[in-house]
């Protein structure tokens, strides 16, 4: 990933950097967890919303990025765009997983495709260690993508080890915790049937998006 400024070293850029990341991470985190609202939606119809664009075109997901933008677009562009968008969601998340692209990682991790499985209970020790609580309106379980997203972004926000070091202990968390079923899931969302392109091109840009900062991170 690559910022503007002329910073000449990884450590240098590395804080500043981070801090965008995490604003990122939790902007997919929020996608996921919840329905957007008519206020959230209406925001990607001002241009302060080309900023958002620029930043994941400056990551060298242009293509992404632009498959995102558009399938907002063409949503927004429903008389009932909200109820649309709302509609996909439910189908796309919250139906019984043989069904959806659920969302949780037990389902893709354990053989036996069994909910509240192992990467549930690990998420679980990791907030306890981490001393994170999910928000009490959140009620689903840890191992929830949306929950690995905003854990990460908020180890971005308060990160304090040396760059050398938080950014190999980051890299490994995307490995381990995220891109060992995060493509999995990204198929699952391409395969529904959904009224709009939003969560699909959401999922591709989200797994484009890990891919490149674990890249950025390893030094690739």
């Amino acid at each position: 990933m690559n910022d503007n400024k002329p910073y000449t070293t990884f450590e240098d850029s590395f804080s500043l950097i981070a801090a965008q990341r995490a604003l990122i991470y939790q902007w997919f985190a929020d996608w996921l967890a919840v329905e957007r609202s008519a206020a959230d939606l209406a925001r990607y119809q001002s241009p302060a919303a080309a900023q958002l664009w620029e930043y994941f075109a400056a990551c060298g997901l242009e293509q992404e990025s632009r498959h995102m933008q558009q399938a907002l677009n063409e949503a927004l562009s429903f008389p009932d765009r909200r109820l649309e968008i709302a509609a996909d969601f439910a189908a796309a998340f919250l139906l019984a997983a043989d069904y959806c692209a659920t969302p949780y990682a037990s389902w893709y991790v354990e053989a036996d495709k069994k909910l509240y499985g192992d990467a549930e209970k690990r998420m679980r020790a990791f907030l306890r260690e981490q001393q994170l609580q999910i928000h009490s309106d959140f009620k689903e379980p840890a191992d929830h993508l949306a929950v690995f997203l905003a854990v990460f972004a908020h180890w971005l926000q308060t990160e304090r080890q040396a760059p050398t070091n938080a950014a190999a202990e980051q890299a490994r968390f995307l490995e381990e915790a995220l891109l060992n079923w995060l493509p999995l899931w990204e198929v699952r969302c391409r395969q529904l049937h959904l009224k709009t392109k939003v969560y699909p091109a959401l999922a591709a840009l989200l797994l484009a998006f890990v891919q490149a900062d674990k890249a950025y991170l390893r030094g690739e």
